[in-house]
């Protein structure tokens, strides 16, 4: 079981306020101004774990599904982003043409309509993914359609159902990177490597950092690229303007583009803020999260860019021997999120880390970029700046929440599988930049208050988002307690070396036993 740490208990009588009437009405008319304003311009532009993959029929005509919702998209007439419509026509052309007679695409999900297949354009995100929609639609002869499940448990529920039956399901699925695991381990997905024309370690529309821990041996089990990233699950570092400035602090932006917005200068000025206003333990806090001190744990770890477990092409992964730099990675910890150094998490108890923020009470806010929505109305104002950076190495990288971060996979019993490899290889490389640009301006939007954030937003969106092979089968609980759980104990003060060695020996053979040589398509 993992490890789940809770910092200290500190309670604030702040209250939640509010969006008021008039940023409500601001976004409203944002949204609306720019739908207007792109409008005009779309038709200027152009157009081990699991069994081997058996022999497969197409079994479509005998589907009758009523468990979920099946909608195909209401456009909103001729909706494209003026900046990335050109763009996104052109990344199509370098795709190989093909008519699937008009047959459908299903995409099923319950948690990522809006980034994949949205049927109504509601805001900048979920309207540019239809106008990439459509075009990717015209070019293949066919509708991209969103089956939608009310849960990630009914998702599997009915995907393990179909395949017992022998009844399709849905030609893609995209459910959290924490999901694959337990798909895998049922014997559901299909190895992608196996899929025609597969080569998706070669187009940098795909992240190849986060792939490359979700293969195992010779099987691929998950595709990570511009069409899953959803930046508003990035981490993110939200601080007080005015209590900055006041402390004499200097421009974090600069801190960030001169490569110096590392977690030792996070804690050299969270605890300068602390002990400025703190009078006792109790009060001498310079940093609050509503994350569990493990998530952040994660988080710096990913920034880090460190893996627990080696996964290499045809080789079975195997624990990494870098226990001295993960130990380096739990002394960070210690003195910038754990063990009375000025940080607090809020998690799991009736605190509010965001309450206090908003109140002005602290310097630093660490969440996601999605929180900028909670922020909107702060009487306080504020910046947003990366998830600060393990080294000057290590600027590039970052970290986004596992538990919401959307992977694409498909079952073993795909019988178009060469019509998914080009629907794949198309939602992301049409996505690239346009679903970027469309996250910024939502955020920019509904949130951001000042030139230098929106700024910072591009240049957050420019880090790539590392995923772990322990958060893809965090369902093997013996390799997550040789690694993650380990990481926990010793950033909670416990000897990681002690609770490593515990399970190394173990998990070894269970990652052998799990992922053999002989899983190759």
């Amino acid at each position: 079981m993992c490890l789940i740490m809770k910092g200290k208990v500190r309670l604030y009588n702040m209250k939640f306020k509010e969006k008021t009437e008039f940023g409500r009405r601001i976004k409203a008319i944002s949204l609306c101004l720019s739908l207007a304003a792109v409008c005009t311009m779309f038709f200027s532009c152009t157009g081990g774990i699991g069994s081997e993959n058996p022999a497969v029929t197409d079994n479509r005509d005998s589907v009758t599904d009523t468990s979920v919702e099946e909608t195909s998209a209401n456009y909103v007439e001729n909706i494209v982003r003026s900046r990335t419509a050109e763009d996104s026509a052109k990344a199509l052309d370098s795709i190989a043409d093909a008519d699937f007679d008009g047959a459908a695409t299903v995409i099923a999900t319950c948690n990522y309509e809006d980034i994949l297949c949205p049927s109504e354009g509601s805001d900048e995100i979920s309207a540019t993914a239809l106008a990439r929609n459509k075009y990717i639609e015209e070019k293949f002869n066919t509708s991209l359609v969103s089956k939608k499940s009310a849960s990630e448990s009914e998702l599997f529920e009915e995907v393990r159902k179909n395949k017992a039956s022998g009844t399709y399901y849905a030609d893609l699925l995209s459910v959290n990177v924490t999901e694959v695991g337990t798909y895998a381990d049922a014997g559901l997905l299909m190895n992608l490597y196996s899929l025609p024309g597969a080569d998706f370690f070669s187009y940098d529309y795909f992240n190849t950092e986060a792939m490359s821990q979700m293969r195992a041996a010779y099987k691929l089990y998950a595709v990570s690229g511009d069409a899953t990233k959803d930046i508003r699950q990035y981490y993110a570092v939200f601080f007080n303007r005015p209590l900055a400035e006041e402390l004499g602090m200097g421009s974090l932006y600069n801190l960030v583009y001169s490569g110096d917005w590392t977690w030792d200068k996070f804690a050299e000025l969270m605890q300068a803020a602390a002990a400025a206003r703190g009078t006792d333990s109790a009060t001498e806090i310079g940093a609050m999260t509503d994350l569990s001190v493990s998530s952040v744990a994660d988080a710096v770890m990913a920034s880090a860019g460190i893996h627990y477990v080696d996964t290499v092409y045809g080789s079975v992964p195997s624990l990494s021997e870098n226990q001295d730099a993960i130990l380096d990675v739990i002394s960070l910890c210690r003195r910038t999120i754990s063990g009375g150094s000025g940080f607090e998490s809020c998690f799991g108890t009736d605190a509010s880390a965001v309450s206090s923020f908003r109140a002005g009470n602290i310097l630093f806010y660490v969440g996601k970029l999605g929180d900028a929505e909670l922020l909107a109305s702060s009487e306080t104002e504020w910046g947003v700046l990366p998830l600060p950076a393990y080294s000057a190495d290590t600027v590039g990288i970052t970290a986004s929440d596992p538990s919401h971060t959307a992977v694409l996979v498909t079952t073993i019993d795909n019988a178009l599988a060469s019509n998914t490899s080009l629907i794949i290889q198309a939602l992301n490389a049409a996505s690239s930049g346009c679903m970027e640009d469309a996250a910024i301006e939502y955020i920019q939007n509904t949130a951001i208050r000042d030139n230098s954030s929106i700024s910072m937003l591009r240049y957050i969106a420019g880090k790539t988002a590392g995923v772990d092979f322990t958060h893809v089968f965090c369902n093997l609980e013996t390799l997550v307690s040789a690694t993650r759980d380990a990481f926990y104990s010793g950033v909670d003060g416990a000897s990681y070396t002690s609770y490593y060695n515990r399970y190394k020996n173990t998990a070894a053979n269970l990652l052998k036993r799990e992922f053999p040589l002989t899983n190759a398509a």
